[in-house]
C-alpha cells in the first residue's frame, strides 16, 4: 500500500470488538456505512504500548461517521493516535468494472 490508495476496513479489523459497528451482518439500527478512505501518510512505528514496530498508515476517511482509529470512536488511544491503522486493519477498495458498449 502506498500514499493515494483507496482503502476500507478489512475482515480482521471488523472482528475487533471496537470496530463492530461497521460490520455488515449486524442489525441495521446500529450499523454504520462501510467507510472509504485515502492513505495520506505511511510511517514505521507502533500504535500504543503493546507489540513491535510495523508500518502505520494514516487514513483520511471520506465518510463522516468513519472510525477515528483502531479503537473505534472512543478511548484514550484515539486522541493520541487519531486515524492511524496497521496494514492488517485495511484492504484495498475493489475497482468497479464498467462494461463497454
Amino acid at each position: 500500500m502506498k500514499v493515494g490508495d483507496l482503502v476500507t476496513l478489512s475482515a480482521s479489523a471488523l472482528k475487533r470488538d471496537t470496530l463492530f459497528r461497521w460490520r455488515q451482518d449486524i442489525p441495521i439500527s446500529i450499523r454504520k456505512a462501510k467507510p472509504v478512505g485515502l492513505i495520506v501518510e505511511v510511517s514505521h512505528g507502533k500504535i500504543g504500548w503493546v507489540g513491535g514496530p510495523q508500518k502505520i498508515y494514516k487514513i483520511r476517511w471520506m465518510n463522516s461517521d468513519a472510525p477515528k482509529g483502531r479503537e473505534g470512536n472512543h478511548g484514550y488511544m484515539n486522541f493520541k493516535f487519531a486515524n492511524l491503522f496497521y496494514r492488517r486493519d485495511l484492504k484495498y477498495m475493489s475497482k468497479r468494472k464498467i462494461k463497454k458498449a
